[in-house]
């Protein structure tokens, strides 16, 4: 072989070994000293080429420890809250770590592998669906899947799971909270795939979210637990589903829509909250045309899919508002855009053109912060707490809700290690609310303190 037929392979193989040498040790110290030891420097920030948040977990389980008991040997009950609060935070540490590992390395294989683009357009050329080529089941729980469906929209489906033990645990906090003079309610949040309508799914691939949805919100009324399905009350009212494409998160009007349907019910139950602040004429909708490739979106491959327009709705009205998240050392005052839009994101994820590293959606300021505290100073505002325990749906519908009252204070159940129940003791709120998505619905109420139904 001449030596000038050596050239294009020698070249190629430097190119991947070069990008290998680059990312692979990058990739380690991500996983070892950022998600598993967090080291939170500015040095670590600057070698990973990210803006590095400040993160001071606080240890709710010792703050807000779980009420149970044990029996003796002589038949006698003692106080076990101590020895549960060890050993669950060792768990739950534990879970943390298995997690970080896994999502490092997702993110490792599906946004900065080398020549990735390429790579994914050759599985691409023989799927239809992306991220993973085989259709299979985790725990009996969700499929694996992400699949393209009507209008280049893409969505995972969800398995099939009972929803009993999801109701019970409902029931529960319900009494618990009927039982301390708290106003409760569920509310169940919408999902991208609507009830009635027809999708391309691939043969042999059954979603079961929307039945899901259906038996819990049915065996609730069953069992008189007040609660809200946004799906009849707002998705139905809709020009489209309500959602982004290519994420599985809802746009800014669907979370102020929701957050105007659960005020109403709440003035309907008897509270004087004043609905001219949920008027949608009281606000500018911000939009940021072709801006948005989602959570979903960013692994796909960019020749499927095109970006989305991405939109803020903001008050019009005077505001004065704050946003406390003591494990993220966020401390925000002033108006509703200072408090709750971060337009420093927006505008790191318009440096990179093919928005693999930052997600629009993070610009709502609240993420998955374990606790998050807002207070309204405003005179319109009425006098009333609220605690609202969500997935990151919360994020942009939260704190258009707390434009109505005093004081909310939001929950993401899989980070707070403390007992829900000694919370509500602890703070006495006025009103509890619970809203799901679609994700959730899955059998794990059994285990740690770690999954979104333990209510204990």
């Amino acid at each position: 072989m001449k030596k000038r037929e050596y050239i294009l392979p020698v070249f190629f193989c430097t190119i991947i070994l070069a990008g290998m040498v680059l990312t692979v040790p990058r990739s380690i110290v991500k996983i070892v000293g950022y998600d598993l030891l967090k080291v939170r420097s500015a040095e670590m920030g600057e070698f990973l080429g990210i803006k590095v948040q400040n993160v001071q977990f606080q240890d709710y389980a010792s703050m807000y420890p779980f009420k149970s008991e044990i029996t003796t040997t002589n038949g006698g009950v003692e106080d076990a809250e101590e020895n549960q609060t060890q050993w669950s935070g060792y768990v739950k540490k534990y879970i943390k770590m298995v997690d970080y590992v896994e999502n490092v390395f997702e993110e490792y294989a599906t946004k900065r592998f080398p020549l990735k683009d390429y790579s994914q357009g050759i599985n691409d050329a023989f799927n239809d669906r992306i991220l993973y080529s085989n259709i299979s089941l985790i725990d009996e729980d969700t499929l694996n899947d992400c699949f393209i469906l009507n209008d280049n929209m893409l969505y995972y489906p969800t398995a099939d799971a009972d929803m009993s033990d999801l109701a019970e645990s409902i029931q529960g906090l319900n009494t618990f909270c009927e039982s301390n003079d708290i106003e409760f309610m569920y509310v169940q949040a919408p999902t991208k795939v609507e009830e009635n309508e027809t999708y391309d799914w691939p043969a042999g691939v059954k979603d079961y979210t929307n039945e899901k949805m259906n038996r819990l919100v049915d065996e609730l009324g069953q069992r008189k637990i007040p609660c809200i399905d946004l799906r009849k009350e707002v998705q139905a009212k809709l020009a489209d589903n309500g959602f982004y494409q290519l994420d599985p998160h809802w746009k800014a009007q669907t979370a102020f829509l929701s957050a105007r349907v659960i005020a109403e019910r709440l003035k309907a139950s008897g509270l004087a909250i004043n609905m001219e602040l949920y008027d949608i004429n009281n606000y500018q909708e911000i939009v940021l045309e072709d801006s948005f490739y989602g959570m979903k979106g960013r692994m796909a491959i960019l020749q499927r899919t095109s970006p989305e327009d991405f939109s803020v709705l903001l008050p019009t009205f005077p505001t004065d508002m704050s946003m406390k998240s003591v494990d993220y050392c966020i401390s925000n005052e002033g108006t509703f855009e200072e408090c709750f839009v971060n337009w420093d994101n927006m505008e790191k994820y318009f440096e990179n053109p093919k928005h693999y590293i930052q997600t629009a959606y993070s610009t709502y300021t609240m993420l998955n912060a374990p606790l998050i505290e807002i207070e309204n100073h405003d005179t319109y505002a009425l006098q009333c707490k609220i605690l609202i325990i969500s997935n990151s749906l919360g994020w942009s519908m939260t704190p258009y809700l707390g434009l109505g009252v005093t004081d909310i204070d939001a929950i993401y159940r899989k980070s707070f290690s403390g007992s829900i129940r000694r919370y509500i003791e602890d703070t006495e709120p006025d009103v509890v609310i619970v809203m799901y998505g679609s994700s959730e619905l899955v059998n794990n109420t059994e285990g740690t303190h770690y999954n979104f139904f333990d209510f204990e």
